[in-house]
This record gives structure tokens, sequence and C-alpha cells, in this order.
């Protein structure tokens, strides 16, 4: 798996690289279902994913290009968002990022988050620790030890800031947040250890959205779970996930858990 990792890696720096190359720059922009957008910079990074990891001859679930049936009857699948964050690329905020995660049995083994705007690197195998590298430097990644609702530092989305996600911070008091665009790039604040939790109660969430920074965070000691606490499966027939997202550094989940069952009951 090692091997997979380093060729893997290559390929999502080259993507990253070349939707680098139209960051800034005025393209085309579509709208897909409940006003979902995808760029060139979408589909150049999917055909670079795509050419990179046909070498394994596993299918491909991506969120520009679902794929065929071939996945089912698959130990392995890879699942893949081409550029997460697509709205701030747009806009011209760097809080975007290339994903790639690896699935066997429907399980995360492999994930790779790219933020290339801000060379941030993550990356992790499942049993193997998950690193960072970043300005020439490599760490490894490990959670924080908050575990009080009052103490947690929240990343929360910087287009989808809900009425659910205010009353959450309501009433836990939490005091320290900030939003981002890339749920990739959320999650990995929270493995850095400078975040504890961030949750998104839709039922619209692709399994793309989630697949690559699940590995990372759980091998960082942290939990990704759905907001109710749900196991999250990949490669389903249809690859949403209908449960919500909260992923934290494990100590604050239950509480967070036990909150959102609070606040679903108002």
């Amino acid at each position: 798996m090692n091997n997979v990792l380093r060729h893997t890696i290559q390929t999502v720096r080259d993507a990253g690289k070349a939707t680098m190359g139209l960051y800034g720059k005025k393209i085309k922009v579509a709208f897909k279902e409940h006003d979902a957008i995808v760029t060139e910079a979408d589909n150049c990074s999917d055909d670079i994913l795509h050419r990179g990891l046909a070498r394994y001859g596993w299918p491909i679930l991506s969120e520009e290009s679902i794929g065929d049936n071939a996945r089912f009857a698959s130990e392995y699948v890879w699942i893949i968002d081409p550029l997460d964050g697509t709205k701030s690329f747009v806009e011209g905020v760097d809080d975007f990022s290339v994903m790639v995660g690896l699935v066997r049995f429907g399980k995360p083994m492999l994930g790779i988050v790219y933020q290339p705007a801000a060379e941030k690197l993550y990356y992790a195998v499942k049993d193997g620790g998950a690193f960072l590298e970043t300005g020439g430097e490599k760490k490894k990644l490990a959670v924080s030890v908050v575990a009080k609702g009052n103490d947690i530092r929240m990343v929360a989305s910087r287009n989808h800031f809900t009425d659910d996600v205010q009353a959450f911070v309501d009433i836990l008091h939490i005091s320290v947040m900030t939003r981002v665009g890339s749920n990739g790039i959320k999650i990995g604040l929270i493995a850095e250890g400078g975040f504890d939790l961030f949750f998104n109660p839709t039922n619209r969430l692709g399994e793309w959205d989630i697949c690559a920074p699940q590995v990372i965070l759980e091998e960082s000691g942290g939990k990704v779970t759905g907001v109710k606490g749900e196991t999250l499966v990949y490669n389903k027939k249809v690859p949403t996930n209908p449960y919500g997202l909260l992923a934290s550094n494990g100590l604050v989940h239950n509480e967070a858990i036990r909150t959102l069952r609070q606040l679903s009951k108002t």
C-alpha cells in the first residue's frame, strides 16, 4: 500500500498543479443539481486523476463521473473529489482541495487531501498514521485533547452555515470558530489539532466529500460518523451520505451527538 500511496500522491499533486493553472482566471462555470457548480478546473483535475489511477485497474467513483457498475464487484474502489470547494475556487479563495480516497469492501483504507494554493498535503493509510507535508517539512498528525463543550474550537462551512449550526454553537457556548470551504481542509485542521469539531447536518453530501479525510482524521486519533453516530459506508448504489457528517477529535464526539439530538427535538 505504501507504493500505491507514493504514486497516488504524485497524481494528486499533478491534478492540484493543473487547477492552479486555472486559478484566478476567467473559466467556464456550469450548474449541477441543488445549485452546485462545476468548472473546467474540476473536469481537468478529474481527467488527470482518472489517467493516473488507471494503472491499478480499480474502478473510480468521482463526483464528476459516477462510473459504471463494475465498482460493486470490486474489492477496491477509488472515491475522488477532483476539486472540493469549487465555490471557493471560483471566488478566488484558497481553501479548495483535491481529494482521493481508496476503500476496501466499503471501508476507507487510504486518503489524500491536497490544498495546492497553500501547498499543504495531508495523507494517511489505515494503521499507518496520518501526516502533513508543507513548507518542505513532514509531521505526524495528532488531534487535540480538548474534552469539554465550551472549550471546543469549531470549524464550520464557509458557504453553508445554517441556523442549525448557529444553534449548536449557542448551546455549547463555542467562542472559537473559523469557516472554511473544502471539507477535506476542515477535517485536516482537526487532524492537525488546531480545531476540535466539524459537523454538517445535510443529507446531500457525496461519498467523495468524506472518504479521503475520514481515514486521515481517524489515523490522527479522531472520529468520523453521521450526526447521530452512524457508521459511514462507502461504494453504495446511491453514493450519498444520508446521515450528515460529524468529525471530531473523538473526545467531544459524544457530547456533540447529544447536543445534535437535543436540537433535533426543538
